[in-house]
């Protein structure tokens, strides 16, 4: 339980560290990104680029590099989470990435080929995991290391300390729970044991006074079905009721592992010495033919003073099928909450995703409709606003990545507004038209019939579903032409408290 306290620790730290890497992989693939300069938010003086800072507008703007970047996700995250991140490297550029004596350790070991760090460190009487994964140095990076460092170098790395409080509370909670049941079990046991060993010492005793109250009892075992024998020192039956008959063959006067299981030679768990000759009590478990038997053995004297054991075996089959079935039943139940646990980590990962790159999508958009609004020549009019049409489709395929995760989070609805069809048209035409020039087939958009100005649904679902056909015709059309009719199936007059609403299907 420890190992796997542990280890939901550490798979913890590799996705808080994977998503960082992915952040950190797609500003260097792109040479950063310029951000609007705030209080919180100012430019990297470690960073020594051309065009560092730039004026958008009446506003300035700062390119931040993926270290930076890190950096500054990590400090806003580490508000958030108790999870902590940080990048660091043996010579940094900053001081902020002086490495601490782990770090350092960590940063050694992966210039001598290691792959990964990961050690529990005791900080204040706390308990901290500590991972760590080198970073190496892209052809995207060079723009800051190009003096120092070369592809595929490692140049630093990037460390995740995750406190391990709360686990452990939750561990020494299950631990406590673990203890008590296997105390109220163990309780039982040794109840149960305590009773049926007070049975039999009070049996025998009654069987040396009468052989009427020795039968009665033996009777009695028999009818609820727990076998009972005595075996000497000899292994010799001495006596074996019809139950123990019935179960292993055994029969009054006959060596039992000659009559039971027809061998030469005493069964390995026989156990007559320790019982018989040393007056110890056993119990174990013995499976015969596909069924489970509790035993208990208990050392008696017999009437001549031969030394003999007297078991007692009841089948426990059912309830150790019972018991398989709970466990059974456990695991499915740990597993089914692994999978939620891993389906919302999921859609919560996708959502972040999501937001955070529609954040420089709004910002290429925006750009490119500036850029579109200035005096342009004919050839780097087409490129821009190509730049700006193939812009807004990625932020609808943005758009559609976060209703996935609404959808599985149940979060997803639609909206019941008022909207004109021809301005989803014209956008239907704009972004799939160049596609269709492109691969040279014909696109028409045309509507037929007597079409209401407004309709009354969600215009954003419509477009999406729409540019999904429209793509997709697009795509598998190799010749010719893809039409998109739009008319009319049904219409209605509905009155609504006087009101008039018009809508067309």
């Amino acid at each position: 339980m420890k190992r796997t306290t542990l280890s939901l620790a550490e798979s913890n730290a590799r996705i808080f560290l994977q998503k960082d890497m992915l952040y950190r992989a797609w500003c260097a693939a792109h040479g950063g990104v310029y951000v609007p300069v705030s209080e919180k938010t100012q430019p990297n003086p470690d960073l020594d680029v051309a065009n560092r800072d730039v004026m958008i507008g009446e506003r300035r703007y700062t390119l931040m590099n993926p270290a930076y970047m890190f950096r500054q996700v990590a400090e806003m995250g580490e508000k958030l989470t108790a999870i902590q991140g940080r990048i660091t490297a043996l010579h940094p550029k900053g001081l902020k990435n002086e490495p601490s004596p782990w770090e350092e350790r960590a940063l050694l070991s992966f210039e001598h080929g290691a792959k990964e760090y990961l050690d529990i460190v005791q900080v204040d009487g706390g308990s901290y995991l500590h991972f760590m994964r080198p970073v190496k140095a892209k052809k995207a990076c060079l723009t800051c290391h190009q003096r120092t460092e070369s592809v595929d170098n490692v140049v630093g790395g990037i460390s995740i300390v995750v406190p391990l409080e709360k686990y452990f509370e939750q561990y020494n909670k299950n631990i406590h729970k673990l203890w008590l049941a296997f105390w109220a079990i163990w309780s039982g046991g040794v109840c149960i044991i305590y009773i049926m060993n007070r049975v039999i010492q009070k049996n025998i005793h009654r069987l040396k006074r009468s052989e009427q109250q020795n039968a009665t009892i033996l009777h009695n075992i028999d009818k609820v079905g727990i076998g009972l024998h005595i075996v000497d020192k000899n292994f010799r039956v001495h006596y074996a009721n019809s139950t123990m008959e019935k179960w292993f063959g055994y029969i009054t006067d006959t060596i039992c592992y000659q009559s039971s299981r027809k061998q030469e030679a005493p069964c390995s768990h026989c156990l007559l010495d320790q019982v018989a000759e040393q007056s110890s009590t056993v119990r174990y478990e013995l499976i015969h033919h596909d069924r489970v038997f509790d035993v208990v053995s208990a050392p008696v004297i017999m009437q001549d003073g031969t030394l003999a054991k007297l078991e007692l075996r009841l089948d426990v089959t059912d309830q150790k099928m019972v018991e398989e079935e709970q466990r059974k039943a456990a695991e499915l139940l740990k597993a089914k909450e692994s999978a939620e646990s891993a389906t919302v980590a999921k859609s919560m990962f996708l959502a972040n995703m999501s937001h955070e790159i529609r954040t420089p999508m709004n910002a290429i958009i925006g750009m490119s409709k500036l850029a579109l609004e200035t005096a342009l020549n004919q050839e780097q009019y087409n490129l821009i606003s190509k730049v700006y049409i193939s812009s807004l489709s990625l932020l609808g395929i943005i758009n559609d990545i976060l209703d996935f995760s609404k959808i599985e989070a149940g979060d997803m609805q639609l909206e019941i507004v008022d909207f004109r069809l021809q301005e989803v048209l014209e956008h239907l035409e704009m972004l799939i038209r160049i596609r269709a020039e492109e691969k040279g087939v014909l696109l028409t958009i045309e509507t037929v019939g007597e079409l209401p100005e407004v309709l009354r649904g969600d215009p954003l679902r419509l477009g999406q579903a729409l540019i999904n056909l429209g793509n997709n015709a697009v795509k598998f059309t190799d010749q010719g032409r893809v039409d998109v009719k739009v008319e009319p199936v049904e219409l209605e007059l509905q009155e609504n408290k006087g009101d008039k609403e018009e809508r067309g299907g």
